[in-house]
C-alpha cells in the first residue's frame, strides 16, 4: 500500500558481491624473468585461477 503512495523501502541497497575474501590481502610486487612470469600466466589461465589463487595453489603443492 505504501508503495502505491509514493513511499519506498528506508532498508539500504545491498551490494552484490561476488565472492567475499577469506582474510585481508596484501601486495607482493615481484620481476621475474619474461619466461618465467609467462609459463605463471599461462598455468593460471589453463587452471582458470586467479593470481593470488595460482601462487598459493603452487605454494600448496611445494608444502610451504
Amino acid at each position: 500500500m505504501a508503495e502505491r503512495h509514493g513511499f519506498v523501502p528506508r532498508e539500504p541497497i545491498k551490494k552484490i558481491v561476488r565472492r567475499k575474501e577469506a582474510e585481508p590481502s596484501a601486495n607482493l610486487n615481484i620481476r621475474p624473468p619474461v619466461s618465467v612470469y609467462n609459463r605463471f600466466v599461462a598455468w593460471a589461465i589453463e587452471n582458470r585461477m586467479s593470481y593470488p589463487e595460482a601462487l598459493k595453489e603452487l605454494m600448496d603443492r611445494a608444502n610451504i
